[in-house]
């Protein structure tokens, strides 16, 4: 029973494998880059928000800047027609008219004052955002690296287990390894087990007395198994 002993070996670093391979897609340190990118992405929206936010109200500064010029310019036209008027309702109309622009430009005024306050203030958020944005960067990278190394050492388990394993098989008799490794492609369980006392290392079920009896009384060119499970039994 030296071969099943042998490929026990064999399933336990398949095993092994298999966890390590599922470690490698579950490392803590994939959480913690998606968090740190995830926290880089929110700020850079943030960013990018405020800088829309930004052209926005330079924009508007612009315009107030423009339309306030063309008032300027309308309100001096109508004043010197003013100088010039006789009739008293053509000067109310002019005074009127000239008025309702002065109003517009003080709005303006306001409006562009408002525009100035909200870019310094975005100016500063911005900065700021800038800032952390920078130290983000940095914690990004300081996670990719952590992964990389991370990684790199579950790959060279991964690596040795697999040489390991090959070595292990060179040893179990080519027939019985394909069968092994053919219902492991069928079964997500194990498919070698030991006999522990009486009990099924697998399934954990108890095999009667008669049971173990004719299990060790099989030839050497057959195979044990589990009345239970049909695991391969290490006797």
């Amino acid at each position: 029973m030296g071969a099943l002993h042998d490929l026990l070996s064999v399933q336990r670093s398949d095993i092994a494998m298999v966890q390590a391979n599922h470690r490698l897609t579950h490392l803590p340190e994939i959480e913690a880059r998606r968090e740190a990118m995830e926290r880089l992405a929110q700020r850079a929206s943030l960013r990018a928000e405020v800088r829309a936010r930004q052209a926005e109200s330079r924009s508007s500064i612009v315009d107030c800047e423009r339309r306030s010029a063309e008032i300027d310019t309308a309100v001096a036209r109508l004043e010197s027609q003013f100088k010039k008027v006789i009739a008293p309702r053509e000067a109310e109309a002019l005074q009127h008219e000239i008025a309702t622009l002065r109003d517009e430009r003080s709005a303006l005024d306001d409006v562009a004052i408002e525009m100035l306050m909200r870019t310094e203030q975005d100016d500063q958020l911005e900065a700021k955002l800038g800032e952390a944005i920078a130290a983000l960067e940095r914690e990004v990278e300081e996670a990719q690296r952590a992964l990389r190394e991370a990684q790199d050492l579950e790959q060279e388990q991964i690596r040795q287990l697999a040489e390991r394993r090959a070595a292990q098989a060179l040893v179990v008799p080519s027939e019985l390894l394909q069968r092994y490794e053919s219902r492991r492609t069928n079964r997500k369980d194990a498919v070698v087990a030991e006999l522990h006392g009486s009990a099924c290392d697998a399934c954990h079920l108890d095999l009667s007395q008669t049971e173990r009896d004719e299990l060790r009384r099989l030839a050497d060119d057959e195979i044990p198994e589990c009345p239970h499970c049909g695991c391969i039994l290490v006797l």
